[in-house]
């Protein structure tokens, strides 16, 4: 046999080994993806692994070429090497796709914060974080030391149960060995109130029966949860594993299902999964027609990622002097207006320091987003002010969650010791975050903080409510010092409401007595709080 023919056999025997290889390896790689990697069966989820291996191959088949000389075939490789990465950067990129990925955000369309944001209810503004939340469970887990050797307490999600906010937890398992030794599931749940402290529940019975959760994170084999969600969407890629309760407090987890929308990226929220945590059950849904009680379909990331987008892309990506730039702040927050849950973050201009320019709300369950054009100070400069008022405690404040009072955009944040136990609670005006209320009780805080922007000149009346106007006679007078600032405290005949009037508005109240005719002038609340913005001793002025 003469070299060529050796070489030609070789190569031959290359090109088969090549074959036999790639099925050996494909069929490794299917069993590892079913049970570890996850990747959804679906070709825009596989082209980034599939541009890997057409390059090692490619790189095989042109070593073959080579030493069988087929010079057209290593054309040819190379060639269609070239032509999928092209063909993956340019269905990908930013720079040709722009306009595709403003538009993953949807229509935002911009609304006046005090005619769709209603007013808050002071009873039920959440004062716990999935932090503190944990922390209260696990005292009432520690209470039970036969339990709580065996099992840990997942991951928390906020939801909405019987028109109470909740964080709900699932009891996971320790670790393989404690799984093993109790494959039948873990034995329930813990709820943590959100607007209480030390409402804590965990419930082991649901109807008489047991709870056994069986798919759960910390499982193993089929009963591990992304495995089993994996098993029956294999086409879809799966996003925020979120453990909530059904209206008669079933327990479920609720799955977001993505498709690639921009090449081989872009993701866009295409349904819901849904599966019983104790049988394993699943359902698919739509974004439309998924149930009511689920709180959370579209994915905090993932309307993150899509807001950043639309804010930084609106010139395209060559905008090199930042025109029109908007950027997220730090954080994105989950908040309940009415019935309706959101995702909540800010928006400041490029470069802009601790300077608000306004905020998204995304509805969690549609994405629809709206936007509010609010100038004021950003949420980590609002939790500095409301620390500084008790700075000598050296409290930190949690990540503030924006309310409606008084037609006035402001945040609310719990304040802590160093131990992380709730000490103060205060609010903090957007527009002027030096106006801030603090109090040991929410009330307190509340009232303390419609005193200081009743003070405030910069926060105009229309922004707060109607003007209404009073005259009576003074039937009952004192004064006050609160913090530092004095107080008329009045009552007038044939009016039940108290008036509490800083003296610093109208000097004449210092000598203002029983019997007086005054003239007021104020603001009444949704909540049934008065704020008093002028006052006339008529009696005096005749």
């Amino acid at each position: 046999m003469n070299l060529k023919n050796k070489i030609s056999s070789m190569a031959g025997k290359t090109l088969i080994g090549i074959v036999l290889v790639n099925i050996l390896v494909l069929a490794v790689l299917f069993v590892i993806n079913m049970f570890f990697l996850f990747i959804p069966i679906n070709v825009k989820f596989l082209f980034r692994f599939l541009i890997i291996w057409s390059v090692i191959n490619g790189t095989f088949l042109i070593i073959y070429s080579i030493k069988s000389n087929k010079k057209m075939l290593r054309i040819g490789v190379i060639s269609t090497l070239i032509a999928i990465v092209v063909l993956a950067v340019i269905s990908t990129s930013k720079i040709f796709n722009y306009e595709r990925y403003r538009n993953l955000a949807g229509e935002i369309k911009t609304y006046e914060f005090k005619d769709d944001i209603k007013a808050v209810d002071l009873d039920k503004l959440p004062i716990n974080n999935s932090v503190l939340a944990k922390n209260i469970a696990d005292k009432k887990l520690g209470e039970i030391p036969s339990l709580g050797s065996q099992v840990d307490i997942g991951e928390f999600t906020i939801q909405k149960v019987k028109d109470e906010l909740f964080y709900v937890a699932p009891l996971e398992h320790e670790g393989f060995f404690k799984w093993f030794s109790n494959k039948k599931g873990t034995p329930g749940y813990v709820m943590v109130n959100a607007t209480k402290q030390n409402d804590v529940r965990l419930i082991t019975e649901l109807n008489g029966e047991k709870i056994n959760l069986k798919y759960l994170k910390s499982a193993y084999f089929f009963s591990n949860l992304k495995r089993h969600a994996y098993l029956n969407k294999l086409t879809k890629g799966l996003k925020d594993f979120s453990f909530e309760l059904d209206d008669n407090l079933r327990p479920y987890w609720a799955i977001s299902m993505y498709d690639l929308d921009v090449g081989l990226s872009g993701e866009k929220v295409v349904g819901t999964l849904l599966i019983d945590a104790q049988t394993g059950e699943s359902k698919v849904y739509s974004v439309e027609d998924t149930p009511e009680w689920v709180d959370r379909i579209q994915t905090k990331d993932i309307a993150e990622t899509n807001l950043k987008n639309w804010g930084e892309l609106v010139h395209g990506v060559f905008n090199f002097s930042n025109k029109d730039k908007l950027t997220l702040t730090e954080g994105i927050k989950v908040i309940y207006n009415g019935d309706d849950c959101y995702y909540y973050t800010g928006i400041t201009s490029v470069g802009a320091d601790e300077s608000l320019v306004g905020f998204f709300l995304t509805n969690s369950r549609t994405g629809v987003t709206n936007m509010y054009k609010v100038s004021g100070a950003i949420e980590t400069a609002a939790v500095k002010s409301a620390e500084g008022k008790v700075q000598q405690y050296g409290y930190t404040g949690t990540f503030p969650i924006l309310t409606n009072i008084n037609s006035q955009p402001t945040y609310f944040t719990t304040l802590l010791d160093n131990k992380g136990l709730i000490k103060n609670y205060a609010f903090v005006n957007v527009k002027n975050y030096n106006s801030v209320g603090v109090g040991e009780t929410i009330r307190e805080a509340y009232d303390d903080y419609l005193e200081e922007i009743s003070r405030d000149n910069s926060i105009t009346i229309d922004e707060k409510g109607e003007l209404k106007s009073l005259e009576g006679v003074v039937e009952r007078i004192g004064q006050a010092t609160i913090k530092n600032i004095q107080y008329t405290i009045m009552k007038l005949n044939d009016n039940k409401q108290i008036f509490t009037i800083p003296v610093e508005i109208n000097k004449e109240l210092t000598v203002t007595k029983e019997g007086d005719i005054v003239k007021i002038q104020y603001v009444e609340s949704g909540n049934g709080n008065i704020t008093v913005k002028s006052i006339e001793n008529a009696t005096l002025n005749k």
